[in-house]
């Protein structure tokens, strides 16, 4: 992949470029190559995801040493990121779009170039959505008016992310600093989680929390369904 994407770039080097690459190898069924590497976890499935992820991140290492090589390094902003996140047994669950626990919804956004990032952290909750205005903040650009995102580093920005997930039943949900509010509207369930203390979603708290039952109401007849 790496190497098709410098032959793309070729002798126009010197021309801004724009090129989005798919490694694809980490979607289900997860797809490798080469000689495979023990990860010790006893999951086959597990261990084939781990290896395309090893192989993802080797594409990814020569991306940038090929930047690096041919002086673009620090000109090209890199964005990582991915459409949604993997389950591996946990909530009884394998692949993706089960449920909207973190691990079908988390997903990485990591932006790279060694002059405007060292390595920083934020801790800001967004949503695909947010991706674009929050790339076009780092590269000066004005948003067009009909983008529904936000821009991550804006201190203006919305607190509330929404989640939708109509392929197990309706289910919706909103995350808000480290809580987590899920409502199944096909059995009129309700579960909510703080994630600082249970990072794993196993204690749902929704019963002993009336004010969140309330809010997601409010929001429900709001237009949620």
């Amino acid at each position: 992949l790496s190497a098709r994407l410098f032959k793309w770039i070729g002798k126009e080097r010197e021309q801004p470029f724009f090129a989005m690459m798919w490694t694809f190898q980490t979607h289900y069924p997860y797809f490798t190559s080469g000689k495979e590497k023990d990860f010790e976890t006893g999951n086959p499935s597990l261990e084939k995801y781990l290896n395309a992820l090893h192989r993802a991140d080797a594409t990814l290492k020569s991306i940038v040493t090929g930047l690096e090589k041919r002086g673009l390094l620090e000109s090209t902003l890199i964005v990582i990121s991915g459409d949604h996140g993997e389950a591996f047994g946990r909530h009884n669950q394998t692949t993706h779009a089960a449920a909207l626990y973190e691990e079908n919804l988390h997903v990485p956004f990591i932006l790279i170039n060694p002059l405007l990032f060292k390595g920083e952290h934020i801790t800001s909750v967004g949503g695909i959505s947010d991706a674009a205005p929050t790339i076009f903040s780092v590269l000066g650009k004005q948003c067009p008016q009909q983008w529904q995102g936000e821009n991550l580093f804006s201190v203006n920005r919305r607190k509330r992310v929404y989640f939708f997930n109509p392929y197990a039943g309706y289910l919706f949900g909103y995350r808000e600093g480290d809580y987590k509010y899920i409502f199944n509207a096909s059995d009129n369930s309700s579960q909510l989680y703080d994630l600082s203390s249970d990072p794993q979603e196993e204690n749902n708290i929704a019963e002993t929390n009336p004010p969140f039952l309330r809010e997601g109401g409010k929001t429900k007849s709001s237009g949620w369904v």
